[in-house]
């Protein structure tokens, strides 16, 4: 039957979710500018943006949470984090964005399940351009300066999704940094196996940028 057990108020809850994703916060100045982002695990030296880090869905948010609260040190940290991505994370072609960062070295591509090489996953690439596209619309709400950057990343990323080797209009499991498919011929169809609709976050993101 129904036990009544403790429980912390609503408030409270989100106030400690937020105090704990500050404690994670990141930032460094380097010969690019300032590295800013949350670790994937306190003390860590390593960013995730996508998958199990989830950078800019973090950054997305503690931006709510400051415009529901005024926490001007949450609002940095995100405003920060996205900065930081946007101007960054650009692979060897305009559109694609990494997703990985290791605190004091570099971006760089992630090795791939069933692939040989190294690649820009497009399940990552789908799950950051997602909370990109919301972080653009809680910036114009809050009327952000930064917000027209983000859009400009966002549609160069459509871009490249639409100029993007497709197979029976799916993406492929991942790219080259330089936007070819990774484990798909040149021409031809891909192997069996090599099929994969890891991308299809992807989709949901130029719908929303339609």
């Amino acid at each position: 039957r129904p036990t009544e057990v403790p429980h912390v108020p609503f408030a409270e809850t989100m106030k400690l979710v937020a105090g704990f994703g500050k404690t994670l916060f990141y930032s460094s100045a380097n010969g690019k500018g300032n590295v800013a982002g949350y670790r994937l695990f306190p003390k860590s030296n390593i960013m995730k943006f996508g998958w199990v880090g989830g950078n800019l869905g973090v950054a997305c948010g503690m931006l709510a949470y400051s415009e529901h609260t005024g926490d001007e040190e949450a609002r940095r940290q995100a405003i920060a984090t996205v900065q930081f991505f946007v101007r960054n994370s650009q692979a060897g072609v305009e559109g694609l964005y990494y997703g990985d960062y290791t605190i004091h070295g570099r971006w760089s591509p992630r090795p791939i399940v069933n692939e040989s090489g190294l690649g820009i996953s497009s399940r990552q690439f789908g799950e950051n351009l997602e909370p990109l596209v919301s972080l653009v619309e809680l910036g114009r709400r809050l009327k952000l300066p930064e917000t027209d950057e983000w859009l400009a990343t966002l549609k160069k990323a459509g871009d490249f999704l639409l100029r993007s080797p497709r197979y029976r209009e799916l993406f492929p499991q991942a790219w080259t940094p330089n936007g070819k498919a990774l484990g798909w011929p040149t021409n031809g169809e891909p192997k069996p196996g090599k099929v994969s609709a890891a991308g299809a976050q992807c989709v949901v993101v130029l719908a929303r940028l339609a």
